[in-house]
């Protein structure tokens, strides 16, 4: 987490927190990922925990909000959210889907993941597009925590947004869940089962929108998953 990066609580923000810095005095937005990624604005400020390979997988990373880094000797290192930009969210799937370079029900992140690989040229202005950054720490094996402080459970914990339900709820769920076969083939079974709402997420605004936590064993569901379904409250 920057030094320099301040959080304000505002009664003309609905007491929401709000991330930026100080500049003369004056509250101001804090740096955009462009500043971060491609003008190298916190350059030699020593803020690395780790440098990676990929910048596609870095950018997931950040969507993700915690993860895994695998190390040179095999062995694995948690990262975990500690602070953001206070940047909006911005989805790049969407992005594509508006100019038309991916169709609709494409947007997926193998999909996004591709277009990204086999067009280099435009790789650094969409990831760019997306102007929150996500700072990271260190964090224990015992896999990442939500928004309640309460490690998330694979398959059970949901996001939500918490202007519209309530945190620590438990619900039920009934979806669809993609079964990746052979060929690159997807199949879709029905699903269901009892959950409980410990996590939120930039994304994840208004009562149309939900986000599974899959675990790090279930990468390929958890990338594909894109689908409608209901959602019972239990009260």
């Amino acid at each position: 987490r920057p030094d320099d990066l301040v959080e304000v609580t505002t009664a003309a923000g609905g007491g929401e927190k709000q991330f930026g810095r100080m500049v003369n005095g004056q509250f101001a937005p804090y740096f955009s990922r462009e500043d971060i990624d491609t003008r190298g604005v916190l350059d030699g400020r020593r803020y690395e925990l780790l440098w990676v390979e990929d910048p596609i997988d870095l950018f997931f990373l950040h969507i993700q909000g915690s993860g895994q880094v695998m190390l040179p000797d095999g062995s694995r290192q948690r990262v975990g959210y500690v602070a953001s930009n206070g940047k909006p969210y911005r989805s790049i799937g969407k992005l594509l889907l508006e100019q038309g370079k991916l169709n609709p029900g494409e947007a997926t992140t193998p999909a996004i993941r591709r277009y990204l690989r086999t067009h280099p040229d435009e790789q650094q202005a969409l990831l760019s597009a997306n102007p929150r950054y996500i700072f990271f720490q260190f964090v224990s094996n015992e896999g990442p925590r939500g928004s309640l402080g309460a490690p998330l459970t694979p398959g059970r914990s949901l996001a939500t947004d918490p202007r519209v339900y309530p945190a620590g709820a438990l619900g039920f769920m009934r979806t669809k869940r993609p079964v990746p076969e052979a060929g690159g083939e997807v199949s879709w079974q029905e699903f269901s089962r009892f959950i409980l709402l410990q996590d939120t997420g930039a994304a994840i605004t208004g009562w149309r929108r939900a986000d599974l936590f899959w675990g790090a064993d279930a990468e390929d569901e958890a990338g594909l998953m894109a689908q409608e379904g209901e959602m019972f409250l239990i009260v």
